[in-house]
This record gives structure tokens, C-alpha cells and sequence, in this order.
């Protein structure tokens, strides 16, 4: 009986857990490695497609930090592909205060869809609780 009970708890409990994902249409894609950004873009882009008629009510966080933001100060692929994934649907692209002040960077030399944000961690732990499913490539 107790096994049957434990079965149905866990059957119920990733019932849930996809209804609450279905609905929610949120991701946050942790870059922290300009090495994977081209994966997180892909990732980001393709998670759109593949929700189809419900990418409208959709959204997505790119957060920067570590040294993930070392490529955003520069013309060129990423911030071009950045650029585009911004103008195509509903994607925020925050990067960390704390990480541009130890790569030296200022926020001025950011491109204009880029928000800074005071703390990654803060933003990560915020967004995760507001429903975000969080990747990291």
C-alpha cells in the first residue's frame, strides 16, 4: 500500500511540476562562459521555435557574469546574434555589475539591449523563483 501511495505522490508531483513548466513559458540561460554563448544562443532560439503558437506569451533571461560578458563590448557574431535574438522575441539580456567591474568593462560599452543588473546571483536565485527553468550550456 505504501508503495502505491509513494507511486501516486510521484506521479502527481511531475504532473504538477509539467503544468507549472507548460504554463509558465520561462527560461534562464546562465552564461557565465563566453565559450558556451554560442550555445546558449542556439539553445535560447530553438526553445522559442519549438514552442511554437506559445512563444508569444514566452521569455527568456540571458544572464551574464564570470567571464560571459567579455564578448558583449564588441561588434560582431554575438552581439549581432544577441541583437537579433532580442528583436525577435521576448529575451532580456542582463549582465552582472560585479563581473564587468572585475573584467574592467563599463557598463557604457555595453550594447543598448543589455541591462545591467546589480548582482548575478540575485538576479539567478529571483528569476528561478518567479518560475524561470533554469540552463546552463
Amino acid at each position: 500500500m505504501a508503495r502505491i501511495f509513494l507511486f501516486l505522490l510521484l506521479a502527481l508531483s511531475l504532473l504538477y511540476v509539467s503544468v507549472n513548466a507548460a504554463e509558465s513559458n520561462k527560461l534562464l540561460v546562465h552564461v557565465d562562459d563566453p565559450a558556451t554563448l554560442d550555445e546558449a544562443i542556439a539553445n535560447t532560439h530553438n526553445w522559442f521555435v519549438a514552442l511554437g503558437s506559445n512563444a508569444t506569451n514566452a521569455q527568456a533571461a540571458l544572464v551574464f557574469n564570470g567571464l560571459g560578458p567579455v564578448v558583449l563590448p564588441a561588434p560582431g557574431y554575438f552581439r549581432n546574434a544577441l541583437d537579433n535574438l532580442t528583436k525577435q522575441y521576448k529575451v532580456q539580456v542582463l549582465v552582472c555589475n560585479n563581473a564587468l567591474n572585475g573584467l574592467q568593462i563599463p557598463p557604457s560599452a555595453l550594447p543598448p539591449f543589455a541591462k545591467v543588473v546589480p548582482a548575478s546571483i540575485l538576479t539567478l536565485t529571483q528569476l528561478q523563483a518567479e518560475g524561470y527553468a533554469y540552463v546552463k550550456p
